[in-house]
């Protein structure tokens, strides 16, 4: 296939990333599972620490990735708009 085929969807930086976790722990109704993702957060090494506390949390992991998922496929949407594609 020629090149022109294809573009490239740039990666979502580590501040957008950031920020969706954020915003996802603004859903959390558990007070105990949003303090700890909260000091997940502002813990060295956050995106680690994130994924830990959320992959422990029977009730919200499932959440977690079907916020992160809307999160990614409008991130993707938004490119393909603002590059008129």
């Amino acid at each position: 296939h020629d090149q022109e085929d294809y573009w490239e969807i740039e990666r979502m930086e580590s501040g957008d990333s950031f920020t969706m976790m954020s915003d996802f722990i603004a859903t959390v109704e558990d007070n105990s599972l949003r303090y700890k993702l909260e000091q997940a957060l502002q813990k060295p090494k956050p995106f680690r620490n994130f994924k830990f506390v959320i992959d422990n949390s029977r009730d919200y992991r499932k959440r977690w990735f079907e916020f992160k998922d809307r999160r990614m496929f409008e991130w993707v949407k938004r490119q393909i708009s603002e590059n008129g594609f």
